[in-house]
């Protein structure tokens, strides 16, 4: 396979590889966000509600795209790997555009 084509293990390549995630202030922020929401439904309307990419030529162009147009909200990218390392893939391997939102570590731990 063409190196596009796939993402470098140990990220998913049987779904979804990577998540993004657009944080904003409820207060002043929220208009801006359903705005840029609804722009990319329409410049990306393969992607899903939690903006998932499955290729990696889709990562790149929803991540440039991104970084040009997402204002003054933080966006935060992350990919997945193994099932249950959701500490790891937000907290160590995310990826931020704007300012780090500090994440609730608990909320991402496996239930028991």
């Amino acid at each position: 396979m063409a190196p596009l084509d796939t993402f470098t293990a140990p990220i998913r390549n049987d779904g979804n590889g990577w998540d993004f995630h657009i944080y904003y202030r409820l207060e002043d922020q929220a208009d801006f966000a359903k705005a840029l929401y609804e722009r990319v439904k329409t410049e990306f309307p393969s992607l899903k509600l939690f903006l998932d990419v499955f290729t990696p030529a889709e990562f790149g162009a929803f991540l440039s795209w991104i970084a040009l147009n997402r204002g003054p909200l933080s966006v935060l990218a992350h990919p997945h790997t193994t099932p249950g390392n959701d500490v790891e893939d937000h907290l160590v391997h995310g990826i931020w555009c704007g300012d780090k939102v500090p994440l609730i570590r608990e909320a991402l731990e496996p239930r028991h």
